[in-house]
């Protein structure tokens, strides 16, 4: 059974230091690869500003990169469909090391807090 990688991270206002939250906003989760990076999965924010993604590791295992123990994590935040941040490159995330999470089995990588 393929162990599951829960991967989140918060986003908040550089401004009032409230999350981020509503419709107009959505994050999407890549691998950072030699040729083309692996879109992982998107999410929208919660009311709180996290963004969730549950991955295996199928999901960063492609044809350029058919051996990669460790991706490099990134994520890129979009308001009414426009990119408004990138984040800076999780590199080698080992996902077999992270914690596990109380409420279901599998692993989490927590990205942390980002002011936008």
């Amino acid at each position: 059974m393929e162990e599951i990688v829960r991967i989140h991270v918060k986003l908040l206002s550089k401004e009032t230091g409230k999350p981020l939250s509503g419709k107009a906003y959505r994050v999407k989760f890549y691998d950072k690869d030699a040729f083309k990076d692996d879109l992982l999965g998107e999410s929208d924010l919660t009311a709180q500003g996290m963004a969730i993604l549950s991955i295996s590791k199928k999901d960063y295992t492609s044809l350029d990169s058919p051996f990669e123990e460790h991706p490099d994590i990134y994520f890129v935040l979009y308001k009414e469909g426009k990119e408004i941040y990138k984040s800076p490159v999780a590199e080698s995330v080992h996902l077999e090391d992270q914690l596990g999470y109380p409420d279901t089995l599998g692993l989490d990588f927590d990205m942390g807090s980002f002011l936008v």
